[in-house]
């Protein structure tokens, strides 16, 4: 069969994925729109993805299991050893936060403090929805829902406004410099100091350590320890 990668888009809906799921499956596959799927064409496929990083080859060849499925065709893919999150976030205190929304239109405020309070994704602010004294986040990664407690700046709001992916990302690194999941991250930091299991349930990972890779230690906190290290070792007159 020929691959026709809007046929397989209009498969993956009906399985319910999300639509940012989809239009990334789509993007991902495009080399191989009208191509016959055989082992040759996918072997052919699997060297042409080694140009990229390890993490981009990893989420393109996940892209063609899913096109695989569809279409029946059994082929045992490489899998892709994905190197450690080493990233460095921006850490924004709420007191920041609050500092830099504070001008903002009433939309932009609740948008903006939903992502930060909440530390949630962008493609996920679209599936909020308000039910009397619950936030339902109708799909996290992985298509998961969670229902947390609404906090105060939510109070008498009954729906959330529709504001496109690209216009957060404009307006997040217009106030902060920065990409709306250093929001994300830092909210999860600053939840792991206090809490790493609520930060780990707000968080939405199925696995723990992967919580852990977004929660950096503070400055402050680094300087705490090394300062109590150092006065332990001249009480004990090391």
């Amino acid at each position: 069969m020929k691959v026709d990668i809007y046929e397989f888009g209009r498969w993956l809906k009906l399985r319910n994925l999300t639509k940012e799921t989809i239009r990334a499956y789509i993007t991902d596959l495009k080399d191989l729109h009208g191509e016959e799927l055989n082992e040759d064409v996918i072997k052919r496929y699997i060297l042409f993805l080694a140009k990229y990083k390890p993490a981009t080859r990893s989420r393109k060849l996940t892209a063609l299991r899913e096109l695989l499925k569809f279409a029946g065709f059994r082929y045992e893919l490489p899998k892709i050893k994905t190197p450690e999150n080493t990233r460095q976030y921006k850490i924004i205190s709420p007191e920041e936060f609050e500092e830099k929304i504070k001008a903002q239109p009433q939309k932009w405020q609740l948008i903006l403090r939903l992502i930060y309070y909440y530390a949630l994704r962008v493609s996920e602010v679209g599936y909020v929805r308000i039910e009397g004294d619950k936030v339902v986040i109708e799909r996290r990664k992985g298509r998961k829902k969670q229902v947390f407690p609404k906090l105060d700046f939510l109070e008498g709001i009954s729906e959330i406004p529709k504001v496109s992916r690209q216009r957060i990302y404009k307006k997040v690194k217009k106030l902060f410099g920065v990409s709306p999941h250093h929001l994300r991250a830092s909210r999860l930091t600053l939840l792991g100091k206090e809490n790493p299991t609520v930060a780990v349930i707000v968080a939405g990972h199925s696995n723990p350590k992967t919580t852990m890779r977004y929660i950096q230690p503070l400055e402050e906190d680094i300087k705490k320890v090394l300062t109590g290290a150092s006065s332990n070792r001249q009480d004990a007159g090391l």
